[in-house]
């Protein structure tokens, strides 16, 4: 089963998902990725509320074999006829890059899915900016699925795929040493 982690990370770099999840290569997460992971275990510390839904759902592990999908939402605001899904982030970069609201439409799609209704919006929190609010499209959909079929062939195949055309984000990968 493909996870929303894997699209965000394949939209960074298809090699990442070759290195890490094919070849199961050792490797130390990079120091941002440390940080965002104490956010995230300390933000169960904070309260937050969402008022405008019926019930904010946390921590909800999702997975769909139809879709073969699964993930992990960090919120989930619940509306009597929609849902709306989100993302904790410590810092969130401007423009947001594709490879995160892929990530949260790959969650929608398996909210969707689990509680039976629309997902009107993708959301952003973060402690670095104003929250940001996408609406979570048909388009958004197409494309997770596109991607999720590119690494299931990749993985198919079995063979390392093109490194990004990105040569900056080398700087920053974790697997940079062994990939060049």
């Amino acid at each position: 089963m493909i996870s929303a982690e894997q699209i965000r990370q394949f939209c960074y770099c298809p090699r990442k998902i070759y290195w890490r999840d094919m070849a199961a290569l050792q490797y130390t997460l990079p120091f941002l990725t440390e940080k965002g992971g104490e956010f995230h275990r300390s933000k169960e510390e904070r309260d937050y509320q969402f008022s405008a839904g019926i019930r904010t759902h946390y921590e909800v592990y999702l997975e769909n074999s139809e879709l073969n999908l699964k993930g992990i939402a960090d919120f989930i605001i619940e509306h009597e006829d929609r849902l709306d899904v989100g993302e904790f982030k410590l810092n969130l970069p401007d423009p947001i890059p594709k490879g995160y609201i892929l990530q949260l439409s790959a969650i929608a799609l398996l909210a969707q899915s689990e509680f039976e209704k629309p997902v009107g919006h993708l959301l952003f929190k973060s402690k670095n900016r104003d929250s940001i609010i996408i609406s979570f499209s048909e388009e958004l959909q197409k494309e997770v699925l596109k991607i999720r079929d590119q690494i299931r062939t990749l993985m198919d195949d079995g063979l390392p795929p093109d490194r990004t055309p990105h040569e900056t984000r080398c700087n920053y990968c974790e697997f940079k040493k062994i990939c060049r």
